[in-house]
């Protein structure tokens, strides 16, 4: 199941070596590679899933959101604009 995917996720996500496949063609892949290098049932599961749910790739803290703003990653480890000295609640 990992194996799965964490090979979807990678073929489907921007790397530093290449850019993201289209969901289908990675859904091919796999496909093509059931039974070879990964369980035939975990990439059915997959696959049904995506039928079912579809997929939205997550915004990570390096990219910026569709909406614009700042990822709440970045939002949460901004430094605070508070008054009160480091260790002391405001």
């Amino acid at each position: 199941m990992v194996a799965v995917a964490d090979a979807f996720d990678a073929m489907t996500s921007n790397r530093s070596y290449s850019r993201a496949r289209p969901v289908p063609v990675a859904v091919a892949e796999l496909e093509r590679c059931a039974g070879n290098h990964f369980d035939p049932r975990m990439v059915g599961a997959l696959v049904r899933a995506l039928d079912r749910h579809g997929w939205r790739p997550a915004v990570t803290a390096d990219e910026t959101p569709s909406g614009g703003g700042v990822p709440k990653a970045r939002e949460a480890s901004a430094p605070s604009s508070s008054s009160a000295p480091s260790g002391e609640r405001a």
